[in-house]
């Protein structure tokens, strides 16, 4: 406890709240198969008290689980639960920590070392799987009802045009740009606008008229909606990836 409060303690004297202007900070913590060894449930217990203790309701937190093996999402939920009561005698609050229930996706170490589904289909098979009325987290109301576009900064500034910051178009810096400028760009992009308004789908169908080639690109099964959707935007750079 005493380590996780000089943490955060740091982050609390360096801006991570007062610094944002226009937005609500959010520390998202990952636990799972990547921290399997080093991440308790008591220790997420520990952080969630000391993070309200420092922050308030001027933060959110989100705990972002990998299951893997025994380390379940229920495992952990009824964990953290015991473990905060220890802590504090009070309930864990689930209504103010946003709870995801992450899944393997592909990444180059995973599909070395076996641990996601190495199976290829072709990218037109992966869009076709999907519910006709998929909507990708980052537009769904139903998860989190928030103003859209739900944009990514970065701590240098950075920002992106949604939170898998990696696969995104990058607007600008929120040190040299206004926030309405930035988030003009983002709303002028067509093919941000095409996802947002018509999902997936709609973006294949329209990118697939220009390409007739990436639709049969193979990927692996378990490669991430996020990878998915920036190989429509970006097919030059999805063809250029090799999967092992």
């Amino acid at each position: 406890e005493k380590i996780t409060r000089s943490i955060l303690e740091k982050m609390k004297k360096a801006g991570f709240v007062s610094r944002n202007k226009y937005l609500k900070p959010a520390l998202n913590c990952s636990a799972g198969m990547q921290t399997k060894f080093g991440t308790k449930p008591k220790n997420l217990a520990i952080l969630t008290k000391v993070f309200f203790e420092t922050f308030k309701n001027t933060a959110n937190l989100a705990i972002n689980i990998l299951p893997y093996e025994d380390f379940t999402y229920d495992y952990v939920e009824g964990e953290i639960n015991e473990e905060y009561k220890k802590l504090t005698g009070e309930d864990f609050p689930f209504d103010k920590v946003r709870m995801n229930e992450m899944h393997f996706e592909y990444t180059e170490a995973l599909g070395k070392s076996n641990l996601v589904d190495m199976k290829k289909i072709t990218i037109k098979e992966k869009i076709e799987n999907l519910d006709d009325d998929f909507t990708c987290f980052n537009f769904s109301t139903a998860i989190i009802d928030t103003p859209m576009p739900r944009i990514f900064v970065k701590a240098d500034g950075t920002v992106y045009a949604c939170p898998c910051f990696g696969h995104s178009d990058n607007p600008g810096n929120i040190h040299k740009n206004s926030v309405y400028e930035l988030l003009e760009k983002i709303n002028k992009n067509n093919l941000f606008k095409i996802v947002k308004e018509s999902g997936l789908k709609t973006l294949y169908k329209i990118v697939s008229q220009k390409d007739k080639d990436v639709g049969k690109i193979k990927i692996p099964v378990s490669l991430s909606i996020c990878k998915t959707c920036k190989a429509l935007r970006n097919p030059t750079w999805i063809k250029k990836q090799k999967f092992y």
